[in-house]
């Protein structure tokens, strides 16, 4: 191959008047000058595993402490939505609101307020239990425990009295649910209000069946012992008092999501459904 020298390409042929490139000077005569192509395209690089984030450290203890926590937190609001109903709906708040109307908007108003405050901690807390180490199971006889508070301030009234309290319960707290579902699917606070009635009322019977057929058996038994001086003898034989509590919760539990489907929660699914019954039951 013969090539050009320093002069001959830089000088400009008398007959041609321009002057020759650097393709010119390299490539074999006749041969093709356009550039080889260019990889724009860099290798893919593998990505790491995604990992979960670690867990806050904990334990048994933890888990009680925080169900502990949730318990008192639904209590809250499950208290307050209930004395904000006794407000705007029964005879003592039909005359207070004829007295003074807008006092007993306000007071109804305060009183739903921290309702939804609690609701909101419940949440919190559950969410704080989900990312801390420990049995699942710990945090459901904490939060189960502490809903019978109630019951035991009545001097351990029997079964009866604790599966009407705890249904009681049940309906306040599915109202709360129920009412801001219902608000935020576009209904008027008044309109959200009445048709929460229906699935708040289904909830409650429910958990007073589910708590009433299950006998004194879990956290009931270990309350009615609290109060009858038997907690030693129902302590020897907590690990069946946990199991028939994990059944009775997990139960409860899946009915609760059936019916919010069914009326103020169209979207939940059936895997959701299981997941939360499961999960009460410390599955």
């Amino acid at each position: 191959m013969a090539t050009l020298s320093w002069d001959e390409v830089t000088t400009p042929p008398m007959e041609s008047g321009g002057t020759l490139s650097w393709d010119q000077v390299t490539a074999p005569a006749g041969a093709a000058t356009t550039p080889a192509p260019v990889n724009t395209n860099p290798p893919a690089v593998p990505l790491a595993p995604a990992t979960e984030p670690a867990k806050k450290p904990g334990g048994i203890g933890t888990q009680l402490g925080i169900g502990s926590k949730i318990g008192m937190a639904s209590l809250g609001q499950a208290g307050n939505k209930l004395i904000e109903l006794y407000t705007r709906y029964s005879p003592g708040g039909f005359m207070l609101r004829q007295m003074a109307p807008e006092a007993s908007e306000q007071v109804a108003q305060w009183f739903s307020g921290v309702s939804a405050d609690s609701g909101q901690r419940a949440q919190e807390l559950e969410q704080l239990g989900a990312e801390t180490e420990g049995p699942t199971f710990a945090r459901r006889v904490g939060a189960g425990a502490t809903s019978l508070l109630p019951s035991l301030a009545t001097g351990g009234a029997g079964l009866a009295a604790m599966a009407g309290v705890a249904g009681v319960q049940s309906f306040a707290g599915t109202f709360a649910e129920a009412e801001q579902a219902y608000q935020r699917q576009g209904m008027d606070p008044e309109a959200a209000r009445r048709q929460a009635v229906v699935p708040a009322v289904a909830s409650g019977v429910i958990t007073g069946l589910i708590t009433r057929g299950f006998g004194a058996t879990g956290v009931e038994a270990l309350a009615a012992a609290a109060t009858s001086g038997a907690l030693r003898q129902v302590m020897r034989n907590v690990v069946l008092q946990t199991g028939f509590e994990a059944t009775e919760e997990g139960i409860d539990e899946a009915a609760q999501g059936v019916l919010a489907y069914l009326t103020f929660d169209p979207n939940k699914t059936a895997e959701q459904i299981l997941t939360q019954a499961l999960e009460a039951a410390g599955v």
